[in-house]
């Protein structure tokens, strides 16, 4: 229980000194601020220097800002890029899908044609049925085949 009023009483008297440094600081800035306010030679001067000192914050802003406009800028090129890059890649791809189909087309014309001329050719000899229906599987598998 001693030690307990002892602690209690050394964490008091701490506190009470805290508390009279802190009042002290603020008093000893409030004198400092006062005499600085009241002293008419050195007035221009802090006033002078806190001008500076706000000019090369704002100069350090400035060019702050500038490099954010040029990375911006930078940024943006390089996306353009990018995007004109994928754009001509899809032409491109796209133009050879195009090719592709149109070749493909080419080939089915000419197997439906060779088709056709193997039919004709059939009915101008009058060959039967059932020949032409072998001839004509045997085409169509070979146009079927192709198209997968």
């Amino acid at each position: 229980m001693l030690e307990r009023q002892a602690k209690m009483r050394e964490r008091a008297k701490k506190l009470r000194e805290e508390r009279e440094n802190s009042r002290r600081a603020i008093a000893k800035e409030k004198l400092d601020m006062k005499w600085r306010d009241e002293c008419d030679e050195l007035r221009p001067k802090l006033r002078a220097k806190q001008h500076a000192d706000i000019n090369i914050e704002r100069a350090k802003q400035i060019e702050i800002a500038r490099m954010l406009k040029s990375r911006e800028a930078s940024d943006n090129r390089y996306y353009d890029t990018l995007w004109e890059t994928d754009r001509l890649l899809k032409i491109e791809r796209e133009e050879r899908e195009n090719a592709e189909l149109i070749e493909r087309n080419k080939q089915c014309l000419a197997v439906s044609e060779q088709c056709l001329s193997v039919f004709y050719l059939a009915v101008s000899r009058e060959q039967c049925p059932s020949e032409f229906k072998r001839n004509e599987r045997s085409s169509c598998k070979a146009v079927h085949s192709y198209m997968t």
